[in-house]
């Protein structure tokens, strides 16, 4: 069976979400505190057989939502067969089967509700015949734990069956965390991985004799004086009269066994090793030495838990459901990636249904499809009830544009919020800009609160790029340049705007006015020839220009004065400089003329408009805390979409006021 719905209430950090994830392979997304591990926690509260409903410890009043303990915890998650199951899986629960109806809205499903009606012989359409697991947890006050009820319900709420151990080893789900513990998974223990290929009675009859062997050795033990020392003193502390024995033949004495142990004791403890060649002159077997898993580094513990899990997944005929988290954990980036291929790849060939959670975008761009996505929603967003969105259900034209754009759009997908922008300037300049304009404090900077760029290349395709990151349920924000359109067919910034807003994103511009005299429009090298002192600016230019390591020629120089207007190329130089250092720009003798130059060395013959060039242009300012008011307001406006005080389009979206 594998996992066709889940429904979390009041558990942790979820107060009412719903997820409806693939047969296959998920891979779930989201920034930190969204809910991806109390998701595969409610799943593994519920579906684990291993869970000790009897201890303290294991449902806490921290587990309730906001450790509001008067409301209850419930998980329900519907279970749906494959085309082939197991004998025994069918003899225990296809009778357990019962009839519910799936609600689909326009994209994605937004909910499960029970049929209220008696079960039909021919099942109507939106209807599927689901296996319906429901887990409750109920604070009881006085003993100061949680009341828990597992079981197996029908459309009307009904418990048909318990749920027992026996039907959720049926079940076979395993879940591993940022916690998980390959030592354990590689050794012979009960539910380990390496165990599943072995069988329970072998294994523990030679337990058995390995504890009957420990005893028939245990007079070496007792031959140690400070052990015999130890016994003496037992037998002093109690008169063997007060025990029930005699003291004939040594009765009431104490001694030491082994035939308390229990089986599952020596298989935990019974662990992979590696062996490896020693000097000949050693007493090892064979030249050989063994050296235990736990001394290996925890990368290469890792990888070899990882490769299990793959093996374990792509077994035909293996009906499993895995959830792992953040498997590039201690591996280096390649070798990650493979993996994280090998194990989507192979587990969407098989029957067994994976859940991965990641915050490595490589991993995300090497995915085999967009329709593998779990999109987690931000843990701060105002909906009350939240669906998990499943990327399947987006428009093919949707997915396409993540399959031509992955590698784009990977790392926005794991952002709380992406601001896409028209080209490589702002990804060098802002996040210097808006950590120096933060002085330290760590909530004035939208990079610390989880801030991404994207490069949107151009106009149109930013608001392009902007409407896929909102159909992936990724808060978007462009920021447009105040372009005049060169050709008929360009779209005028105002239509851009309102198409950036339908697609729910929140478009910025910079100023719609001209700031300076000799240049129509406004973007951020508008800003700062126009607010930045030009000694300052020309000072981080020549930085970025002896950086640029190629030749410096007069074409661009010329190509780059035709960006003013006329009146204005009279009074620049005809020919590049040359060695900016040797240039004196108060040889430019009114502040117009300046302005008018640095703007020119912007955009040519050494054009700084790359990442690597605005980057050291805004660390040159950052030194001398010269930025523009421009870039700090757009930081400002930025925070407060972020931080939910600005979540719509106000009616001024303009950086610089008219």
């Amino acid at each position: 069976m594998y996992v066709f719905g889940v429904r979390v209430r009041g558990f942790r950090s979820l107060e009412d979400m719903w997820v409806f994830p693939s047969p296959g392979v998920n891979v779930l997304v989201g920034p930190n505190n969204s809910g991806k591990t109390s998701l595969l926690r409610a799943m593994d509260l519920i579906l684990n057989p291993l869970i000790l409903w009897n201890r303290d410890d294991t449902i806490t009043r921290f587990d309730y939502l906001r450790g509001d303990v008067s409301r209850h915890i419930g998980i329900q998650v519907w279970l749906k067969p494959h085309e082939q199951e197991n004998d025994d899986l069918k003899a225990k629960l296809f009778d357990k089967l019962t009839l519910w109806q799936v609600q689909l809205s326009d994209d994605h499903p937004v909910g499960i509700n029970p049929v209220t009606v008696e079960p039909f012989a021919d099942p109507p359409p939106n209807h599927e015949r689901l296996l319906a697991v429901r887990f409750t947890a109920e604070w009881d006050d006085e003993a100061q734990t949680a009341i828990v009820q597992h079981s197996i319900c029908d459309e009307m709420g009904n418990v048909i069956v318990p749920l027992s151990t026996e039907i959720k080893r049926l079940l076979d789900f395993r879940y591993y965390s940022t916690r998980k513990n390959p030592l354990e998974q590689l050794s012979l223990a009960r539910r380990s991985l390496l165990s599943r290929t072995l069988t329970d009675n072998s294994l523990n009859s030679i337990f058995h004799g390995l504890l009957n062997t420990l005893e028939g050795a245990r007079t070496t033990l007792l031959e140690n004086p400070q052990v015999d020392k130890l016994l003496q003193r037992l037998n002093t502390l109690v008169a063997p009269e007060l025990l029930g024995h005699g003291t004939s033949q040594g009765l009431g004495t104490f001694t030491l066994t082994f035939l308390n142990s229990e089986t599952w004791r020596l298989r935990n403890a019974t662990s992979l090793a590696l062996r490896f060649p020693v000097d000949q002159g050693t007493d090892t077997d064979k030249g050989l030495a063994s050296l235990p898993l736990e001394y290996q580094g925890e990368g290469v513990q890792n990888l070899l838990l990882l490769l299990s899990i793959i093996e374990l997944v792509a077994k035909p005929g293996t009906h499993c459901i895995v959830a792992l988290e953040e498997p590039e954990q201690n591996l280096e980036p390649a070798l990650a990636e493979w993996v994280f291929t090998e194990l989507c790849s192979r587990s969407s060939v098989s029957d067994s249904q994976l859940f991965v959670t990641t915050h490595s975008p490589a991993l995300v761009g090497s995915l085999g499809g967009a329709d593998q996505l779990l999109m987690v929603p931000v843990s701060n967003t105002s909906e009350r009830r939240s669906t998990v969105l499943s990327a399947r259900y987006l428009p093919v034209a949707t997915k396409k544009s993540f399959e031509r754009e992955r590698e784009r759009y990977s790392a926005a997908l794991l952002a709380r919020c992406a601001l896409v922008v028209e080209g490589p300037s702002e990804l060098g300049f802002l996040p210097v800009a808006f950590r120096q304009l933060a002085s330290n404090r760590p909530s004035e900077n939208p990079f610390h609160l989880g801030l991404q760029i994207v490069n949107g290349e151009d106009r149109e395709k930013a608001v392009k790029h902007a409407r896929a990151l909102c159909a992936f349920r990724r808060r978007c924000i462009v920021l447009l340049d105040h372009d005049r359109p060169g050709k008929t067919t360009d779209k005028t910034t105002a239509e851009l705007m309102e198409m950036g807003r339908q697609a729910g994103a929140i478009v910025l511009c910079w100023s719609n006015r001209d700031l300076l005299p000799f240049t129509p429009g406004c973007d951020l090298e508008v800003v700062l020839v126009s607010q930045v002192p030009p000694a300052a600016l020309f000072a981080a230019i020549q930085e970025a220009y002896e950086d640029c390591g190629h030749e410096l020629k007069d074409e661009r120089w010329i190509s780059a004065v035709n960006k003013v207007n006329e009146s204005m190329r009279a009074q620049l130089p005809e020919r590049f400089p040359g060695n900016l250092g040797d240039f004196d720009l108060d040889s430019l003798h009114d502040v117009v003329t300046q302005r008018a130059f640095l703007y020119v060395l912007l955009h040519g013959p050494h054009e700084c408009k790359s990442t690597r060039d605005m980057r050291i242009i805004a660390e040159h300012l950052a030194a001398r805390n010269v930025f523009p008011k421009a870039v700090d307001q757009l930081r400002r406006r930025v925070l407060g979409i972020m931080t939910g005080a600005e979540w719509t389009n106000n009616e001024c979206p303009h950086i610089v006021a008219p």
